[in-house]
């Protein structure tokens, strides 16, 4: 690009190549020229609408992928990129959530089988506080694709509807896939101690039950989770733990 500033090929695989390397506000600067050369040019658009969600910068990714969709991207990968960039943006007005479950069910129209869409989806209803509907694709990504995290996720979208067994269940089948789970080991715990809080008889095995989850946890280096002394209180991990759909184009 130093010999041909003017040349697409040259400013867009220098994104790439900065993209890969995760350089992204370098990825952003080089996209940038490469559309000013192309400016319809729907794979450039994308890419930079991703690397500016790999920014920290998700609300001028959905610009970019807007026009990324209005010049001609519409496939699985893209509409997969604008729901993840949509849920990302989220993080900052829970009012895009809603446009990234749109593109997310877009894109499975088209591959239906996609597990890793499913737990992203789910990331956003428990966003927005949607618990059953998050245990609903959460039940999908599980038959998928079974998998320590799905199990968690589904665990925390019961204790957040205060059913502590199912839970509970969720809790240990993630634990059976991965024994050393942090996140399940850590619901585990909290799941424990808001049923010993709720029983008087069983409280104090319960309770050790919980310790014992806790320990285990800090062993494997996860963050501590505070048991506190009322089931109101009582947390589970919030993290959407979502999945990382963006990919850029090569």
């Amino acid at each position: 690009v130093t010999l041909n500033p003017k040349s697409f090929h040259g400013w867009y695989e220098l994104g790439v190549s900065f993209q890969a390397v995760h350089n992204f506000q370098s990825a952003v600067n080089a996209y940038q020229h490469s559309l000013e050369v192309e400016p319809k040019n729907a794979n450039a658009a994308m890419n930079l609408a991703v690397a500016y969600a790999q920014t920290g910068q998700p609300l001028f990714g959905v610009i970019y992928g807007r026009r990324a969709l209005s010049n001609g991207a519409n496939s699985f990968a893209s509409l997969a990129n604008l729901g993840a960039i949509y849920a990302e943006a989220a993080n900052v007005d829970p009012k895009y959530g809603r446009k990234a479950l749109h593109y997310f069910k877009s894109s499975l129209e088209l591959k239906p089988h996609q597990s890793a869409i499913y737990l992203d989806m789910a990331a956003v209803y428990l966003q927005g506080k949607q618990y059953a509907m998050a245990s609903r694709v959460l039940k999908t990504a599980g038959k998928l694709a079974p998998s320590a995290l799905v199990q968690e996720r589904l665990g925390y979208a019961y204790y957040r509807m205060g059913n502590l067994p199912r839970a509970k269940e969720a809790y240990h089948a993630s634990l059976k896939l991965n024994a050393n789970y942090p996140p399940a080991l850590n619901g585990l715990g909290v799941a424990d101690m808001a049923m010993a809080l709720q029983s008087e008889s069983g409280a104090p095995a319960l309770r050790r039950k919980a310790a014992s989850c806790k320990d285990r946890s800090r062993h494997e280096q996860c963050q501590e989770v505070a048991l506190t002394s009322a089931p109101s209180c009582g947390r589970s991990s919030v993290r959407s733990r979502r999945t990382g759909l963006l990919r850029h184009h090569e």
